[in-house]
């Protein structure tokens, strides 16, 4: 009888280490179209332009050479987050940049957002960053595949 009791704690706790014991998605509040047409997105970024192009006059080799095209104007934008409060109210600007190299050759277009908010870029992000990490991510995983 003994011996039948610890088989079947043995058993119940290997069957019990198998169980997928998955952790609940982090979730994701998304304001709805009340809440966004209500929301507070800070005066208008006239000076977008201007913004934009003093953020690439630290960053690029030859700034004075940078080539930019907008797409479109600034438009409503918000950042996703997992509480109400902590959604994040700003402008949106596409735009794709294009500018020399060390060798003086343009380096072909690159692709940014850039979120704006009283007058200030508050963020930003660089679509070649990112596929560049996908890259890189891509040529670790098949370096040694046969």
């Amino acid at each position: 009888m003994i011996r039948l009791i610890f088989y079947t704690i043995i058993l119940a706790t290997i069957l019990g280490g198998c169980a997928r014991h998955s952790p609940r998605p982090p979730t994701v509040y998304e304001p709805t179209q009340k809440e966004r047409n209500a929301a507070d997105y800070g005066p208008y970024p006239s000076n977008y332009k201007q913004l934009i192009t003093d953020f690439f006059q630290t960053r690029l080799k030859d700034p004075l050479s940078a080539q930019y095209r907008y797409v479109g104007e600034p438009f409503k934008w918000f950042r996703r987050a997992a509480t109400p409060s902590e959604v994040i109210y700003y402008y949106n600007v596409k735009v794709f940049v294009n500018s020399k190299n060390s060798y003086g050759g343009y380096v072909g277009e690159h692709k940014y957002n850039f979120y704006i908010r009283d007058g200030q870029i508050v963020d930003h992000y660089d679509h070649n960053e990112v596929q560049k990490k996908l890259d890189d991510i891509d040529r670790y995983l098949n370096r040694n595949r046969y």
